[in-house]
């Protein structure tokens, strides 16, 4: 496969792209906690048990425009989940 660019930056195959932008100690876990159901932010953020407020909060923010995850917040209720990846 040839190299190809994005956002300025030279990757080898679609697998190290995926890599940079999901990457991270503490995406995955959020992405695995939001694949099935909402949480709201303080329920993820206990059931992370070593993330702070400042590290969740900066993942969530990357998740959203990064990986193009569109998060719900209702500000009512503080729930935190996903709607939709963007195509």
């Amino acid at each position: 496969m040839p190299e190809f660019e994005f956002e300025g930056h030279r990757y080898q195959n679609p697998v190290e792209l995926a890599m940079h932008v999901i990457g991270g100690k503490w995406k995955m876990p959020i992405l695995w906690r939001l694949r099935e159901r909402v949480w709201r932010y303080n329920e993820l953020r206990r059931d992370l048990k070593q993330v702070t407020h400042k590290m969740l909060t900066q993942q969530l923010r990357e998740l959203d425009t990064r990986a193009e995850l569109l998060l719900t917040f209702d500000r009512g209720g503080g729930s935190l989940g996903r709607n939709a990846f963007a195509d």
